[in-house]
């Protein structure tokens, strides 16, 4: 757990101070520091317990930190990456605030890809196990809970989740809608084989590296069932409002938000289907859900999503 402190230091080094008042503070590169709750064990920083140290002046610590800072910097900037995004998203969702995804009550477009070879392969779907990535308040995957299916969701925070829950009260669904929080790049806490339909729209964006996009492929094969559907949207590399980040603030893969300072990342379509080989079987491909002036803090963009259903194999 990372608490944010923010504050200013004119500093290159990562240093890690045991204070009455701060418990474990780093300083960042970039002059940011953060309050960590975490303790370093087996060569990686773990939540949960304090780390505690000697007076960080001490030349031996001085050492420690320079070997720290050059060896797991990335650490402990995804820690603070992932705690900013959090509440970035929990004040988009009390706020109901720039990004559609927070006020659209409709499910996406792209989800009717998705019923419609369900339909045509004859599925049925109260007996589907359906897994939403980044469910937000349910908007995609209630219609089919109101269907018969048994919907498991996870998301990042617990705000969104408690108003999908609220929807699920409302409509008699309680004990067809499973909800919990859970990272991508985490272990998915849910046996192999299990499901029918996995459903991911818009949320692999946050999957920065591309190792670790693939190991997110195969971690989805492991949970779906032989035969089952992974069903994948994301953006197009033509997406205007992604263009427009793109050419002003592009760094690398990496894209950076303005209106969030969130960092994300638009994978090929060679990078998806090369993510995806050997695990699943693709069975459609589509690039022309185009969302119209899609409204982002005030701002009209015509939206362009790639789709991609696969076959587990």
């Amino acid at each position: 757990m990372i608490n944010l402190d923010p504050g200013y230091l004119n500093d290159t080094q990562v240093i890690i101070a045991s204070t009455k008042k701060y418990g474990n503070r780093v300083y960042l590169r970039d002059g940011i520091y953060a309050d960590l709750t975490l303790y370093f064990n087996r060569r990686t920083f773990c939540p949960v317990s304090k780390m505690t140290f000697l007076d960080y002046k001490t030349s031996a610590i001085i050492k420690f930190f320079n070997y720290m800072r050059k060896n797991y910097i990335g650490q402990i900037n995804q820690f603070y990456q992932l705690d900013r995004q959090n509440e970035f998203w929990r004040q988009e969702y009390l706020k109901k605030g720039t990004y559609t995804s927070t006020k659209a009550l409709k499910p996406s477009p792209s989800l009717s890809i998705l019923i419609n070879y369900l339909d045509n392969n004859n599925s049925d779907t109260v007996a589907l196990k359906i897994l939403d990535i980044g469910c937000g308040v349910g908007r995609n995957s209630l219609p089919f809970a109101k269907n018969g299916a048994e919907i498991f969701g996870t998301d990042i925070i617990e705000e969104p989740l408690n108003i999908f829950k609220e929807k699920a009260l409302k409509y008699g669904l309680e004990n067809k809608i499973h909800l919990q929080i859970h990272r991508m790049t985490e272990r998915f806490p849910f046996r192999e084989n299990f499901f029918d339909v996995i459903m991911d729209i818009t949320s692999s964006v946050n999957i920065l590296k591309l190792y670790s996009f693939k190991i997110y492929f195969k971690k989805l094969a492991e949970i779906s069932k032989i035969g089952g559907c992974l069903f994948l949207v994301t953006f197009d590399e033509s997406d205007e409002y992604y263009c427009w980040l793109k050419e002003k603030y592009h760094e690398g893969h990496f894209i950076t938000d303005p209106n969030n300072t969130i960092v994300s990342r638009v994978y090929t379509r060679e990078q998806i289907i090369g993510a995806a080989e050997n695990t699943a079987k693709l069975l459609l491909e589509r690039e022309d859900v185009i969302y119209s002036e899609n409204v982002i803090a005030d701002k009209s963009y015509n939206r362009a999503y790639r789709c991609f259903l696969w076959k587990r194999i």
